[in-house]
Formats: structure tokens, C-alpha cells, sequence
């Protein structure tokens, strides 16, 4: 017993000891940070694709490539076994491609369905590798708040310097900012994955500088979530807010001052929706629902006109989907279906969607998160929770802001079943005050 742990603790020393020696692998890992970093900002393309895939891809290239090379490195076992990846996958395609085939616009869609392969299928395991402790998951999660942050932040940008200073922004009629994601509605979803991460890294953060950037990032998101004017990333930070609550994360004055903060941004953005003709929170929740304005400009009801024409083409082709492209994923000849689950079913059909939510839901799968009662754990589920909430009301079929979360808790899955995780102090949910998990894997 003794000399199987002493050569299980070796074993643990002589990944973490390779992980320190080989460059390829720390440039692999550098580069997987620098992608979480850009994926929030979806303006910055090179061609077709973000800087953020491109990043991911050279990431997964070098990662493919220290795997070949270096045999010493004992590497993170998945907690997912590979038949169950591989048959995911297969299903995946084989519905992906049907629906291809019958596309306005094939060859986008297959462009599509390479997309979903990267983030839903080829992401979550390249974390996996790239991302050994608890430490490196926190310092990931820490960059996926910046990128968040920056994104929101140029919605400040836009209101100071006009919507044309950021080539590929907008600004609405109504006053809806877009940052540095181009889009309003993503921008809701990248603030308000912000907002919820943000959260997290300021209970584990272990200096006052880093609880200092937290707050500053925290800003950041929830002010370009309010000038996004998306109620959807209000509803689903309340609902990552209530995980860290009913994981016992929060204390009562991070409450207050959280309260304090959003108390803070609602008097800015009031100013600046008040000089750009915005509506406030309040008047887009009533506006949404229907009650204002007689009810002509009811986000509600006109989704539900898109949801019932998606749902009348499931029926009548469950298995052979629309297409993914922007033209076929148009279900009511105006809008796509804004909910994850529909949208998928109308672009791609039913084995489509039985294959995505095999990988998607891996990592709440066990009894792990019971168990694992980090801060980093912890942050990762809130996030994942609240990136779902978001996609019940949006198009995020392969938005990275719903999968990166999802790949994230599924690394936490992994570290949580090995050796060396043991020996993590991620702060177990507001049990203690240490929290090594800002620096100690930077």
C-alpha cells in the first residue's frame, strides 16, 4: 500500500516536473490561454474565422505534436471513455451531414459543422491535457475573464468614441451596444460569462491586486451586459449567482458588494442609455414580455412565432435537419430558432442533437461535483449553468461562450479523479481562506 502510493505520488511529480521542461507543450498551453482570451472577441477575424479558433487550432497542432514526441508525459486520464466520445461523434456526423446535404447553402454548413466539431468535441479534450491541476484551470478561467471583460469594455469604447470605432460594432436604434463581438446578443452572453466567472475569481483570488482586477473586470461585463440590452445574460447571471449560493461560496459582504457594484453600474448606464435613447433594464424586461409599447416590439412573442414554424419542420423531418448556414437556419423566413435544444433539432435534427448532448452533458455526469467542492470547481459550474441558461434563448449552437465553460468543468472533472489533485488548496468553497489558485498556476 505504502509503495503504491509513493510511486502514484512520483508519478504525479514527473507529470507536473514534465509539464515545467517542454517547450512545445508550455507553448501549446500559452496558446490555449491566449484563445480562451480572444474568443470573447469575435470582431478580430482572419478571414472566415476568429482569432480565437485560429489560436485553438495552433494550440491543438502543437498539443497533436508533443503527444507524438514525448513519450514521458503521463498525461491526465479522462474521466469519459473514448467509445463514448467516439460514438457521440459518429452520430454527431452522420446527422450533421444529412442535414448538410440538404443546406441552401452546403458549403457553409459544413463549415459550420467542422466549427461544432472543434468546440464541442476536440476543445473539451485539448483542456483536458493542456490543463493537469486545478491551478491551470483557474489561471484559464482568469484569461476567459479578461477576453470577457475587454469585449464589454468596448461597449464603453463605442458611447465615448462612437459605434464606428470599432470596425464590425454596432450601436441599435434602441441604444444596444455590441463591443468587440459584433453582435448585441453575443454580447450578452460574453458579459454575462463575464460577470458569473468574475464572481469566481474574486472569492479564490489570493492578493489584493487580484481581488482589485476581479472587481474591475466584474464592471467591465455587467456594464456592457446592461448597454447590450440582453435580458437573457441578466436571467442567467441571477442563475449562475444562485450555484455559488447553493455551493455555500459566497459569504455575506461578497454579496453586499456585489450588490454594491451592480447598484454602481446601473447609475453609469443609466446616464449613457439616457443620452443615446436606451431603454433601462427595467423598460427591456417590459418591452421583451410585451407590455409596453402595446406590445409591438414583444421579443417573446415573435420568438415563439420562430419556435412554432422550427417545431412544425422537426416534425415533419425529424431526422434530416434544415442546414446550418445563416440562410437555412432561418426557420420563420425572418429569425433562427433562439433556444440551443430547437435550433439544433431545426439545423441539424434529432442524431444531431443526441450527439451534442452526450458530450455537453459528460460533465455533470457523477458524483464528482459533490465531491470536488473547490472555488474553481465551483466557478466552473456556475458558469456552465448560467452559459446554458443563455443558450435556452439564444442561437449558441457552436458559440464558444457556451462551450468553453462546459470544456473548462469537464477538465475540473478530469483532475478531480487523479492523485495530485489532492493536494490542490483551491479554497473548498468557503471553508478556508487559502487560495493558491490565482498564482500558482500563472
Amino acid at each position: 500500500m505504502g509503495i503504491s502510493a509513493t510511486q502514484s505520488k512520483l508519478q504525479d511529480e514527473h507529470q507536473l516536473d514534465s509539464w515545467h521542461t517542454d517547450p512545445i507543450l508550455r507553448l501549446s498551453r500559452t496558446l490555449f490561454y491566449l484563445a480562451l482570451f480572444a474568443s470573447s472577441v469575435l470582431i478580430a477575424r482572419v478571414g472566415a474565422f476568429t482569432i480565437g479558433d485560429v489560436l485553438l487550432v495552433a494550440s491543438l497542432l502543437l498539443l497533436l505534436l508533443v503527444s507524438a514526441l514525448n513519450q514521458e508525459i503521463v498525461w491526465t486520464p479522462s474521466p469519459f471513455p473514448l467509445w463514448g466520445t467516439v460514438l457521440a461523434a459518429c452520430v454527431f456526423l452522420f446527422g450533421a451531414m444529412l442535414s448538410v446535404g440538404n443546406a441552401i447553402l452546403p458549403e457553409d454548413s459544413f463549415s459550420i459543422v467542422i466549427r461544432i466539431l472543434l468546440v464541442a468535441f476536440i476543445v473539451p479534450w485539448q483542456a483536458r491535457r493542456l490543463l493537469p491541476t486545478l491551478s491551470h484551470i483557474a489561471v484559464a478561467a482568469v484569461w476567459l475573464l479578461a477576453g470577457a471583460a475587454a469585449a464589454a469594455a468596448g461597449s464603453l469604447l463605442q458611447y465615448v468614441a462612437g459605434p464606428s470605432i470599432i470596425p464590425g460594432g454596432s450601436v441599435t436604434d434602441a441604444g444596444r451596444f455590441s463591443g468587440l463581438t459584433g453582435h448585441v446578443s453575443d454580447l450578452g452572453g460574453v458579459a454575462s460569462m463575464g460577470v458569473v466567472l468574475g464572481v469566481g475569481v474574486l472569492l479564490y483570488a489570493q492578493t489584493r491586486r487580484g481581488k482589485l482586477l476581479a472587481l474591475a473586470s466584474i464592471f467591465a461585463a455587467a456594464v456592457g451586459l446592461i448597454l447590450s440590452g440582453s435580458v437573457s445574460g441578466l436571467i442567467c447571471v441571477g442563475a449562475g449567482l444562485l450555484v455559488y449560493v447553493f455551493r455555500r461560496a459566497l459569504k455575506v459582504r461578497y454579496l453586499l458588494l456585489i450588490v454594491v457594484i451592480g447598484l454602481v453600474v446601473l447609475a453609469i448606464t443609466a446616464t449613457i442609455q439616457s443620452a443615446v435613447n436606451g431603454l433601462s433594464p427595467i423598460e427591456r424586461i417590459l418591452q421583451t414580455v410585451g407590455i409596453s409599447a402595446g406590445g409591438r416590439y414583444s421579443t417573446t412573442e415573435s420568438r415563439a412565432e420562430t419556435y412554432e414554424a422550427a417545431a412544425q419542420y422537426v416534425i415533419g423531418s425529424p431526422i434530416v435537419g434544415h442546414g446550418f448556414d445563416s440562410l437555412s437556419a432561418i426557420a420563420d423566413g425572418i429569425f433562427p430558432p433562439h433556444n440551443i435544444v430547437l435550433g439544433a433539432l431545426f439545423e441539424g435534427g434529432v442524431l444531431t442533437v443526441l450527439g451534442l448532448l452526450a458530450v455537453a452533458s459528460r460533465p455533470f455526469r457523477g458524483h464528482w461535483l459533490r465531491a470536488q467542492r473547490s472555488t474553481a470547481a465551483t466557478t466552473m459550474l456556475a458558469t456552465a449553468i448560467s452559459a446554458i441558461v443563455f443558450a435556452m434563448t439564444a442561437p449558441s449552437l457552436y458559440n464558444r461562450y457556451f462551450w468553453l465553460p462546459l470544456a473548462l468543468l469537464g477538465a475540473c472533472a478530469a483532475v478531480s479523479r487523479t492523485t495530485h489533485s489532492k493536494g490542490e488548496t483551491l479554497v473548498p468553497s468557503a471553508q478556508t481562506r487559502k487560495s493558491s489558485l490565482g498564482a500558482r498556476g500563472a
